[in-house]
């Protein structure tokens, strides 16, 4: 019991770091940029995180996940908490009843998440307000972003599944 306690502490533990080196990632100027675009590496990693996790793990951890993307975007505090919140514990739900984990599933799903994770993030920042040439933003800026994410997702996805399936052989 208590070796398989050790490494569940392990395990979460990598993902504190995964995610502190992700938001490092994500917040330096001008780190993976292209064409003016980043990839969201924080979200990515809350995203396969919930793949691999029960519901309420992945939930708090896609809260925090969301948390730091609100600190680093300047939006108000909470909005990309509960979207995370909301979208990894449906998403680790999914995954754990119904869909495969595997690396397509889960950077099709991961893109469909940051989609419409962004697309709402959009509607408030833009459509609401009135900018004009808002479908142009969406186009130059949302799209890029997610086709940027996916491509960091199946980074993501090694790493995760990795620490996973060890802590899952220890701790059986």
């Amino acid at each position: 019991m208590q070796k398989k306690n050790w490494f569940l502490v392990l395990k979460w533990s990598v993902y504190a770091l995964l995610l502190l080196f992700c938001f490092v990632l994500q917040t330096t100027p001008g780190l993976f940029e292209l064409f003016g675009t980043k990839p969201l590496w924080v979200m990515v990693l809350a995203i396969v995180v919930a793949a691999f996790e029960r519901e309420l793990p992945a939930a708090v951890f896609g809260c925090i996940a969301g948390l730091l993307c609100d600190s680093s975007a300047g939006r108000l505090m909470g909005f990309y908490g509960l979207l995370l919140l909301f979208a990894c514990m449906g998403l680790s739900l999914l995954f754990s009843f119904l869909i495969r984990r595997v690396l397509p599933t889960v950077m099709a799903f991961c893109g469909l998440a940051l989609l419409c994770i962004l697309t709402i993030d959009f509607f408030f920042l833009y459509v609401l307000p009135g900018f004009g040439g808002a479908s142009l933003a969406y186009l130059y800026k949302i799209l890029p972003t997610v086709s940027l994410s996916i491509v960091v997702s199946s980074l993501l996805y090694l790493a995760v599944r990795y620490v996973h399936m060890l802590a899952e052989q220890h701790t059986e």
